[in-house]
C-alpha cells in the first residue's frame, strides 16, 4: 500500500522548527553559540543566562563592570550578533 502523503525530510523539519516554542529554543542556542564565538572567555566566564523571547535577547552578566561596558557598546554587539545571525534577527538587547 503507498502513501500519498510523502514529504521530504527538509519540508517536515522546517515545518517542525517553525512551531513557536521549538522556534525561541532553536534560536537561544543560536544566539548563545554566536554569542560565545564573537566574544572573549572573560565575557563567556561572566555570563550566566541567554533568555530569548519574540526577538528580545536577555544576557544575564554577573560582573557589574562588564555589564557597563556591554550597555556602551551595545548597538555595536547588536549589530554584530545580527550580522552573524542568518535567520534570526534580534531587534532589543539588554543585559541584566
Amino acid at each position: 500500500m503507498k502513501r500519498n502523503n510523502d514529504q521530504p525530510i527538509s519540508e517536515v523539519l522546517k515545518a517542525f522548527s517553525e512551531q513557536v516554542a521549538f522556534k525561541d529554543k532553536l534560536a537561544m542556542k543560536k544566539i548563545e553559540t554566536v554569542w560565545l564565538q564573537l566574544y572573549s572567555s572573560l565575557v563567556k566566564d561572566h555570563t550566566t543566562k541567554i533568555y530569548v523571547k519574540q526577538n528580545k535577547v536577555s544576557i544575564y552578566i554577573n560582573s557589574s563592570v562588564l555589564k557597563k561596558e556591554l550597555l556602551l557598546n551595545k548597538n555595536k554587539i547588536l549589530d554584530q550578533m545580527n550580522a552573524n545571525l542568518k535567520e534570526f534577527v534580534i531587534e532589543e538587547l539588554e543585559f541584566r
